[in-house]
């Protein structure tokens, strides 16, 4: 069997345990979780985004995860079960783009058994409805895309990875101060430009809508 052909069965093979614990897993409510989905069922019910009707207090710890679920619930008018398909998306995601990270360092069997070990742990499904998936992906894929060099592509997910939850910006620090070490060119200015105007803009939105910057629960 070549090599590809063990890429895509790795592929494959996280997809349909992702699936299956997932299935598994249907059940299962985060208490932390019914936060978000408060907010969330009051906003595409109309009283806004809000946890208690008529009182804008920001209690949102990830306002890129809670974006993402309220598009999605938009369209469903639905919830719970709507959460439970983002965040298997969310986790399927991060363990194929695991394995395509160490494939791309040319390390196959840490390939399969990252990305194996990250999606059979009980751990990662026992966080659905909170935004630690996506944290994963979106940590994991600015990794790839600094080995790839796509700074552009690495500057926007460096935004959202903050938005994500804050303490992305401690990977951020660390591969755009590599980047800076390697180019030794002030031109990097701009990639961090696009990186503030997407936190900015959050923040922009809090003060006008919550009349406070950050999170009232900082």
């Amino acid at each position: 069997m070549n090599r590809l052909t063990l890429k895509n069965l790795n592929y494959l093979l996280v997809f349909l345990f992702g699936i299956l614990v997932t299935f598994l897993n249907r059940n299962f409510r985060l208490d932390d979780a019914l936060i978000y989905y408060r907010y969330i069922e009051n906003f595409i019910n109309g009283y806004g985004l809000v946890y208690n009707i008529g009182e804008r207090f920001n209690a949102i710890s990830s306002p890129l995860y809670i974006y993402v679920s309220l598009i999605a619930s938009l369209i469903t008018r639905e919830v719970e079960v709507t959460q439970l398909i983002l965040n298997s998306i969310f986790i399927i995601s991060a363990g194929i783009s695991l394995a395509y990270l160490f494939y791309y360092l040319n390390k196959p069997t840490l390939a399969f058994l990252s990305s194996m070990i990250f999606i059979s742990s009980k751990y990662f499904y026992m966080t659905f409805g909170l935004e630690s998936n996506l944290f994963v992906l979106l940590s994991v894929l600015c990794i790839v895309f600094y080995l790839k060099k796509n700074l552009w592509l690495l500057s926007v997910l460096s935004g959202l990875l903050i938005l994500t939850r804050g303490e992305g910006l401690f990977l951020v620090l660390i591969l755009w101060s590599i980047v800076y070490y390697e180019e030794r060119k002030f031109s990097v200015i701009k990639y961090l430009f696009v990186i503030a105007v997407i936190v900015s803009a959050n923040q922009i939105f809090n003060y006008i809508y919550y009349d406070s910057f950050m999170p009232h629960t900082l």
